[in-house]
């Protein structure tokens, strides 16, 4: 799979298919959902970088989730990068402060995009908790303002991408 570009029709399909199995899996294990994807700009989803970026996140989540009830984990490796799938039994608020943590406490973090769904199926939003935006990898800029507009090319998120994970 390495190397693979993709689309927007693939990747509008696969935000559809998770989002698919997402709800199956809070139909059967009753409980709030943790779901975990790597930030990766440009058409290359599966790669060496999103390989190290998926295993230290699927590790700091596992890590944050020690002692609590995960009554089921998954992880699916697609054309449009690693999934993971964590189904807690943790009150939703308390769940999304947890991945927050994650997201937040190493620089690695940024490169994580992991979203907590409650029983009701619906995300569950740093904001719904007062909780802070998400920054700008590379600016420091709210991160939905400078990808909306497109204020740095994949080249310069790619580069940093890469610092990143050599700092790591």
């Amino acid at each position: 799979m390495d190397n693979l570009c993709v689309s927007l029709e693939d990747m509008l399909e696969s935000k559809e298919d998770r989002a698919i199995y997402q709800s199956e899996l809070i139909d059967k294990y009753k409980c709030p959902l943790v779901s975990f994807t790597v930030v990766m700009p440009g058409k290359v989803k599966q790669n060496k970088m999103t390989e190290k970026i998926f295993q230290k996140g699927t590790f700091f989540i596992e890590t944050a989730l020690e002692g609590y009830n995960v009554k089921y984990k998954t992880h699916r490796n697609k054309k449009t990068g690693p999934e993971g799938f964590y189904c807690v039994n943790l009150p939703t608020e308390t769940l999304k402060k947890l991945m927050t943590e994650v997201e937040d406490g190493e620089k690695i973090g940024r490169l994580f995009d992991i979203d907590v769904i409650g029983i009701d199926k619906l995300p569950v939003s740093r904001s719904d908790f007062g909780m802070p935006e998400r920054k700008c990898l590379i600016c420091g800029s709210p991160a939905h303002v400078c990808s909306r507009s497109r204020k740095h090319t994949t080249e310069e998120l790619l580069c940093e991408i890469e610092r990143v994970l050599s700092d790591e």
